[in-house]
């Protein structure tokens, strides 16, 4: 598995952050991984989970939005470790494909945690129900298509809001908890 660099950290967050959010610059401060004894025993249980899904080759890079706190306990200990949010769309842990969405749901806090997440066969939902603690039967986990990021138009933030929702944690292994600074435009 091994660690992220900070030049890798830097590539996968920056651009995505400073472009939607108006920061003139960004610098990644820390990125680190999980240490190999609980990184191996997080990828078991993932591999376990992915063997149990509809459609188990479906692994997507995501981010997981929570507070900085719960990003390290998901690091070290794994999704399970973290209390699932209870939002829209149900009670899950929530992903999002891009870091400006991951960076503005967590309120700017500085840090991102990128994982591994098994979707699966992923159902659309448009409906919101926060009382949701599944994926309809024969899916793995959701997706939500919709909200539009503030501080950016219409066109900056179309595409860019989906969030993937999973109702079991260990479909995520956690690869690397990214730390950064920012300087935003005045």
């Amino acid at each position: 598995r091994g660690g992220m660099s900070l030049e890798e950290a830097h590539a996968e967050v920056a651009s995505s952050i400073k472009h939607v959010h108006g920061i003139r610059e960004l610098r990644v401060v820390k990125a680190t991984s999980a240490d190999d004894a609980k990184a191996a025993e997080l990828g078991r249980r993932f591999e376990g989970c992915r063997g149990r899904l509809h459609e188990p080759s479906l692994v997507l890079r995501l981010y997981f939005v929570a507070p900085p706190a719960a990003l390290r306990r998901a690091l070290h200990d794994g999704f399970e470790a973290v209390a699932p949010d209870a939002h829209d769309f149900g009670r899950g842990w929530y992903f999002s494909r891009y870091a400006s969405r991951a960076h503005h749901l967590s309120g700017g806090a500085g840090a991102l945690l990128l994982a591994a997440v098994a979707v699966g066969n992923t159902e659309t939902v448009v409906r919101r129900d926060g009382r949701r603690g599944a994926p309809s039967e024969g899916f793995d986990s959701i997706v939500v298509p919709g909200r539009a990021l503030p501080h950016a138009g219409a066109a900056a933030s179309a595409g860019c809001s989906e969030e993937y929702v999973i109702f079991d944690g260990s479909q995520a292994l956690p690869l690397a908890l990214i730390e950064y600074d920012e300087a935003v435009e005045v």
